[in-house]
């Protein structure tokens, strides 16, 4: 097959997101995918419409970046993009840890650039080490996204944040969903898609923004099929 070039801009995105068939495929997504993390199968959409409509794209495209070799979930044409998943309950529950810290030992205000210092190390162990998979940030979601943005230098980041409400689930069936006892905990305290939440997300991107400068759009996607469903979808558009 023979693919002709095509732009991809911010625009490409959100049409992309926007569309009736990729909005079909994520309420399908929420019911069946309901036991797993879901940022692969997201990825997977994303490719399926691409090759739907005749993109040049290849997923899992390794780069070089300052020496040091690097995988992207997806390349379009020239264009390099990193997908990032989580439940909204997470940001609650680890991501506020991650950058405030906790009481005992909280965190300064400056946390970007200790990720940052932090990261180096690891990787240096790594290389010493000889290891070929990142060690020493597990899944701390920070430190991952600090990496697909500021180190990977990624083109384009999508940021997808699943709200669920899930406490009429009966008991039975609550094993196939995925980290359902912290859903409900997170639930019966606060409620579902509480937009008041995501304010630990909001000061992630402000602290990237400032060390590398993006434009940005939010595109909410009802998903409601077995349970109450919102996807939270942030898509940044680095200018360098």
């Amino acid at each position: 097959m023979i693919y002709v070039s095509k732009e991809i801009n911010f625009e490409t995105f959100k049409n992309i997101f926007q569309s009736d068939e990729v909005k079909e495929e994520l309420i399908v997504l929420s019911s069946w995918a309901r036991g797993v993390k879901q940022e692969r199968h997201i990825i997977n959409i994303l490719a399926k419409y691409l090759d739907k409509k005749d993109y040049n794209f290849k997923m899992e495209y390794g780069k070089i970046v300052e020496k040091k070799k690097y995988i992207y979930d997806i390349r379009i044409e020239d264009i390099l993009v990193e997908v990032k998943f989580s439940f909204e309950e997470d940001m609650k529950i680890q991501l506020e840890k991650e950058i405030y810290g906790t009481q005992k030992k909280p965190i300064q205000k400056d946390f970007l650039n200790q990720y940052l210092i932090w990261i180096e190390e690891r990787e240096k162990e790594n290389r010493k080490e000889k290891k070929t998979k990142p060690k020493g940030w597990g899944r701390n979601f920070t430190a991952l996204t600090i990496i697909d943005t500021l180190k990977k230098k990624c083109d384009y980041f999508i940021l997808i944040i699943q709200s669920r409400d899930i406490r009429k689930i009966p008991s039975k069936n609550l094993e196939n969903i995925v980290a359902s006892k912290r859903c409900i905990s997170y639930n019966k305290e606060y409620g579902y898609n509480v937009r008041e939440n995501f304010g630990v997300i909001d000061k992630l991107l402000e602290s990237i923004n400032k060390a590398r400068p993006f434009n940005s759009t939010h595109i909410e996607i009802n998903a409601t099929n077995r349970f109450p469903c919102k996807y939270h979808i942030y898509i940044l558009e680095f200018k360098s």
